[in-house]
């Protein structure tokens, strides 16, 4: 792999169109209040530096400004956080943030390295990075929209376009690949075959998924080859997988179903260790799915999880999500399904976004206080990094 971030998860997600208006700006250091995040100035303003302890602990200030809405590291000190107004970036591991981009809601970001990053805003509208400091607007914007971005290269990214839905019943959505030859100036749809996830190994190696059907590439994704098809007795009836990257032979992929009930969500995570030719139901949630899979299948939470597998050896997280609990939990899940780590989130509610950096350092967007917590040593204790004014 060309980065580590490579092994991130791989997922299209269809997101909600508001109103934006975004304009790229020189570094200015965050407001250390709740009051709105000054403008862009070309003058990097006075800095305030995070707690370095728990997300409970007053001791000093803690960053303050718009609601997080995203967040992306490309190791323990550098990384990009979204906001309902724009993006922040840090070198400390969070202590100190400087404004990047001023605007509306940024509702994801990828990046390669600290030089090369991707951001999406609720708009569908598309950003990018070249030196780690000045984002700007790629036009014209891709067609169909881009939801969802895996970086090979700094220049070569593959992505998944959703055209946007006019069907006036909820329908089975469907993903395009899309790739970039020049960092995301441009983009093309390749193949015809639709795909909901896909991750490549090489330039030309990949693997894809769509509804309960698993798929490999040989050629870049111009053509896919079938694999297997997930052993799923429930017809859904709308499934989406989001597949993480093949580590050697082992990888994961969790299934979700759109319907919730009862503080209930459908999904089903499955693990192979033959290189995707056969898989193993590992995980489930069994309210809503009853006697459509084994029911003594564990279960991580009541919703599907926050899932992130670039770890040597196979070896994957999940921050769990379960609405209403006191707390969630991170799993570290070994290649055969052994329990390597376990262990409480200080999160009252499910996540908004997270991302595992390495095998001690987390960091999560809690939605429920608006705010984003790390943890620098596997779990063991965690620290507020930004605090976010109330939702919008």
């Amino acid at each position: 792999m060309a980065a580590a971030y490579r092994r991130g998860v791989r997922t299209a997600t269809l997101l909600t169109t508001v109103g934006l208006l975004i304009a790229a700006c020189v570094p200015e250091a965050i407001a250390p209040s709740a009051s709105p995040v000054p403008p862009a100035s070309t003058t990097p303003q006075p800095t305030t530096a995070a707690s370095a302890a728990s997300p409970t602990s007053s001791a000093s200030p803690t960053p303050r400004g718009a609601a997080p809405t995203a967040v992306r590291f490309v190791d323990p000190l550098h990384g990009w956080l979204g906001t309902q107004d724009g993006i922040f970036a840090t070198k400390d591991g969070g202590a100190i943030w400087d404004r990047q981009l001023t605007g509306g809601s940024i509702t994801k970001i990828w990046s390669y390295d600290a030089t090369h990053a991707w951001a999406l805003a609720a708009d569908s509208a598309l950003y990018r990075t070249q030196d780690g400091l000045h984002w700007l607007p790629i036009e014209p914007r891709p067609n169909p929209p881009i939801t969802q971005i895996d970086p090979f290269t700094p220049d070569l990214v593959w992505a998944i376009g959703v055209a946007p839905t006019t069907a006036p019943q909820p329908a089975q959505a469907s993903g395009n690949v899309m790739r970039s030859i020049d960092g995301g100036a441009t983009w093309q749809v390749v193949g015809t075959h639709t795909m909901w996830s896909v991750c490549f190994e090489t330039t030309t190696e990949g693997a894809g998924a769509e509804g309960k059907q698993l798929f490999r590439t040989s050629d870049a994704g111009r053509t896919w080859t079938p694999t297997v098809q997930l052993p799923i007795n429930d017809d859904g009836p709308y499934w989406y997988p989001t597949l993480t990257c093949p580590n050697g032979t082992n990888f994961r992929v969790q299934v979700t179903e759109p319907n919730a009930a009862a503080g209930h969500a459908p999904y089903l995570v499955f693990r192979t260790n033959t290189g995707g030719s056969s898989w193993l139901l590992e995980f489930r949630e069994g309210y809503t799915l009853g006697t459509t899979t084994p029911p003594n299948t564990p279960q991580l939470g009541t919703f599907p999880s926050i899932m992130a597998s670039f770890l040597a050896g196979g070896r994957t997280w999940f921050i769990t999500c379960s609405p209403g609990a006191t707390s969630l939990e991170f799993v570290l899940v070994g290649p055969i399904g052994e329990t390597l780590a376990r262990g409480p989130v200080p999160v009252a509610d499910c996540a908004m976004d997270g991302q595992v950096i390495d095998t001690t350092h987390v960091v999560v967007v809690v939605g429920s206080t608006s705010s984003v917590i790390a943890t620098d040593d596997g779990g063991t204790t965690w620290r507020t990094i930004y605090r976010g004014r109330p939702r919008v």
